[in-house]
């Protein structure tokens, strides 16, 4: 659904606001230890959604809501979005009411008893149940946590995480990345056409957060310490070396493990362990919030992603809905 048909959050309900003024106290892209404002923009997002959904039922406050209604919620939930979406709307709803009853303004949580059995669409299901080789969409929670826990070098290890997240490109095109590349003015990045997949060159743009990411990795003394073969590429390794697209995978996949959310998938035929969460994870992630939380068109998305075509964009992160379209035509049918 449209964000611009929620309230803004200083209209919502008393206990919502301080909800959401608890959380942004809790927000700072330049502090390792809290969240960042991607996760704070999901967050409000779904506080918005929740005042909106206890006017659409009637509720005066959050504690009027009881065990029962949770069932309405959840299908409401199921018919409203797709993909991962309802069950983490669930859960973060789930949060905001242990705050409430910590700030004493709630008596339960009534989303406790549902919780774990919430049977939501059949994508929430399938999302645990992936097939080995298929690697799963995080969600910015765990690209908040991924970061925490990167290893070695942490300024550019940090980045290489959040670029990958914010824009969505692929290892390949992030090793290959020049300097030149990045428009720090403008927040946009080129992909140049002898590195995408596709042959084809893209811009692709990303959030104010990054630009302390770049700073401290590009002009904070860092990169040029390693830089020793004065490359031009945006990531240098140890010893002034190539970071290459297998290393970032590696990057990522080890800071999963460390932050715990990681799991072997399976076992290949050289013995070699598989994981779950790789860079293709943050780019799957990408791909799946932009499809299925924001307002951004398939094509559009199609093109920040370098796919080939948009069917590709639709069939890998667009759930079928029966009911897709049906609030649009409703409002521009001809007569």
């Amino acid at each position: 659904m449209p964000p611009q048909q929620y309230r803004d959050i200083e209209d919502c309900r008393p206990g919502l606001r301080r909800y959401a003024k608890r959380l942004k106290s809790q927000t700072d892209d330049a502090d390792d230890e809290k969240n960042s404002t991607s996760s704070l923009t999901s967050y409000l997002q779904d506080v918005r959604w929740f005042d909106h959904w206890l006017d659409d039922n009637e509720f005066d406050r959050p504690a009027d809501v009881s065990p029962v209604d949770i069932l309405d919620l959840i299908d409401d939930l199921d018919n409203q979005f797709n993909g991962t979406t309802p069950r983490y709307r669930y859960d973060r709803i789930h949060n905001l009411y242990e705050f409430l009853i910590r700030a004493d303004l709630a008596d339960e949580n009534p989303l406790e008893k549902w919780r774990g059995d919430h049977g939501l669409s059949k994508t929430t299901e399938q999302s645990r149940h992936l097939d080995p080789g298929e690697k799963r969409a995080v969600t910015p929670e765990e690209v908040d946590l991924i970061e925490r826990n990167v290893v070695r070098h942490a300024k550019r290890d940090r980045l290489i995480v959040r670029i990958l997240w914010q824009t969505g490109m692929r290892r390949g095109e992030l090793a290959e990345l020049l300097l030149d590349d990045i428009d720090r003015s403008r927040r946009e990045v080129r992909i140049r056409p002898e590195v995408a997949k596709n042959g084809k060159p893209r811009v692709v743009a990303y959030h104010p957060s990054l630009d302390g990411y770049l700073s401290r990795w590009i002009d904070g003394g860092d990169r040029d310490a390693l830089n020793r073969n004065n490359r031009e590429t945006l990531l240098v390794g140890e010893r002034g070396g190539k970071v290459r697209g297998e290393r970032i995978n590696e990057i990522v996949r080890d800071a999963a493990i460390e932050a715990g959310i990681n799991e072997v998938d399976y076992v290949d035929a050289n013995g070699g362990e598989r994981w779950k969460i790789t860079a293709h994870s943050l780019r799957k992630g990408y791909g799946t919030y932009m499809a299925n939380e924001t307002d951004m068109g398939i094509w559009e998305l199609s093109k920040q992603m370098g796919h080939s075509s948009v069917d590709i964009t639709e069939k890998r992160y667009v759930d079928h809905d029966e009911r897709a379209g049906v609030e649009q035509a409703h409002r521009f049918v001809p007569e």
